[in-house]
C-alpha cells in the first residue's frame, strides 16, 4: 500500500515536548517504503508519525523501540491518536517492541511487524480492541505476558516457529480468536495463556510440548476437542475449567 501527504505539524512538536523527549528533528521515511510521512524523534530513541488520511501510525527505531515493561502508551505522543488510529507500521530494523506501546489503541484494526523485530514485550497489545489480525514474522522469537490480552476482535493467529513458550495471559480474553496455528518447538503454555477465548472449538497441542498452565484454557465454554500429546509432562489446575462445550 502507498501512503500519502500526512505532514506533522508544529502542535505534535509542541506535545512530544511537553510529554518529554523531543529533539527537534524532521525527517521523511525512505522513498524506497513508499511513504511520504513527516517524522519527529521521541525520547531520543526512535521516531514518529502520524498520516492523517490513511489513520496510520509510524515507527522507526535502528534497534530497540520502547523496551520498558513500565513504559504506558497513556503518556505518549501519539496517544491522541488512540480512537482514530486504524493501522501500525512499524519500519524494517527495529528489532524489539517493548511493554504497553500500543496498548489501548481502540481503533487499532491492523498491525505490519518488519522481518527484523524478534521481541515483543509485555501488554504490547493489550486491550486493543478492534485488532482484527496480526502477521508475526519467522524471526519472532519472544511474545510477552498479556501481549495480545483483550484484542476481542482477533480471530486467528499463527505463531511463528522460534516460539517455544507462550507467556502467562498473553491471548487471554481474545473472545473471537476461532484458530491457533502453532509451529515450531513450542514447549509450554503459561498460566491463563488463552482464558476466555471463548470462540476456540478445538486445540491441537504440538508434539514436543511439556507443560500446560494454570487456567491456561479456562472458560473456553466452546471447547470441544483438544489433543494432547505424550510428550506433556504436567498438565496444572484449573487448565480446562468452565470449557462446558
Amino acid at each position: 500500500r502507498l501512503y500519502q501527504s500526512g505532514t506533522i505539524v508544529e502542535k505534535d512538536f509542541e506535545e512530544a515536548a511537553r510529554l518529554g523527549g523531543i529533539v527537534g528533528i524532521r525527517k521523511e521515511l525512505p522513498q524506497d517504503k513508499g511513504q511520504n510521512v513527516g517524522l519527529i524523534r521521541y525520547q531520543r530513541r526512535f521516531e514518529y508519525g502520524f498520516n492523517e488520511v490513511s489513520k496510520t501510525l509510524f515507527f522507526r527505531a535502528e534497534k530497540e523501540f520502547v523496551g520498558n515493561e513500565k513504559f504506558n502508551c497513556a503518556d505518549t505522543p501519539w496517544n491522541k491518536y488512540s480512537k482514530i488510529c486504524t493501522s501500525i507500521m512499524i519500519v524494517d530494523r527495529t528489532n524489539s517492541i517493548g511493554g504497553m506501546a500500543f496498548s489501548n489503541l481502540t481503533s487499532l484494526k491492523s498491525v505490519s511487524i518488519p522481518s527484523s523485530v524478534k521481541v515483543i514485550g509485555d501488554s504490547t497489545f493489550s486491550n486493543c480492541s478492534e485488532l482484527e489480525s496480526i502477521v508475526f514474522p519467522d524471526c519472532i522469537e519472544s511474545i510477552g505476558k498479556s501481549a495480545f490480552s483483550g484484542c476481542k476482535s482477533l480471530k486467528s493467529i499463527r505463531l511463528p516457529r522460534r516460539i517455544a513458550l507462550i507467556e502467562e495471559r498473553t491471548f487471554e480474553r481474545c473472545s473471537n480468536l476461532t484458530t491457533v496455528t502453532i509451529q515450531g518447538s513450542l514447549k509450554s503454555i503459561g498460566k491463563a495463556a488463552f482464558r476466555g477465548c471463548k470462540g476456540l472449538t478445538a486445540f491441537t497441542f504440538p508434539d514436543g510440548l511439556t507443560f500446560i498452565g494454570e487456567n491456561a484454557f479456562e472458560g473456553c465454554d466452546g471447547l470441544t476437542s483438544v489433543e494432547i500429546p505424550r510428550t506433556v509432562k504436567s498438565i496444572q489446575r484449573g487448565t480446562f475449567l468452565h470449557c462446558i462445550g
